[in-house]
């Protein structure tokens, strides 16, 4: 694909697994996925993203991440050489519908959430202690409202549970 009017070369395959519930705006999270590459700086590459539910990203993240509980997103770095990138994403649009409707912001807005904060953990961003988080908070803020979407403010990944926190911690 070629972002237009951009000048940069981004190829975004996007799988959404049959099982999904809810429409995907694909356009949506590609222009995600630029904004937040180009953020960090990096304006080439190619970023996978497959869109599914809670239990098949349970498997992945069991299988990847030896974490044995449904999670939110699940990225890989694959090549980091600004400002080219490779990587891909495992979405849990399941995850997005539960926790968008625990906050009262859109499931759309909570899956782009993801797809950014995906993005950043691509382009080499870190969230494992409270410096790093905070970095990236500020980054994902920062594409959001690049994005239109303000409510950001009002709504990001510390304002509810953490994304990687088990069912039973959400409780």
């Amino acid at each position: 694909f070629r972002s237009r009017g951009l000048g940069d070369v981004y190829k975004r395959q996007i799988l959404v697994d049959p099982t999904v519930v809810g429409a995907v705006d694909q356009a949506r999270l590609r222009e995600a996925v630029v904004a937040a590459a180009r953020h960090r700086g990096f304006n080439t590459g190619t970023i996978g993203i497959r869109i599914t539910d809670n239990a098949t990203i349970q498997q992945c993240n069991c299988q990847f991440m030896d974490h044995d509980y449904p999670t939110d997103v699940i990225s890989f770095g694959y090549d980091l050489c600004p400002p080219r990138l490779e990587g891909e994403m495992i979405v849990s649009e399941e995850m997005a519908r539960s926790r968008a409707r625990d906050v009262g912001w859109s499931a759309d807005n909570e899956l782009l959430l993801y797809v950014v904060h995906g993005t950043l953990h691509i382009t080499g961003m870190d969230d494992q202690d409270a410096e790093s988080r905070a970095a990236m908070r500020g980054a994902e803020q920062k594409v959001l409202v690049s994005l239109g979407i303000d409510e950001i403010m009002h709504f990001g990944a510390d304002i509810h549970p953490q994304p990687s926190a088990r069912p039973e911690e959400l409780a």
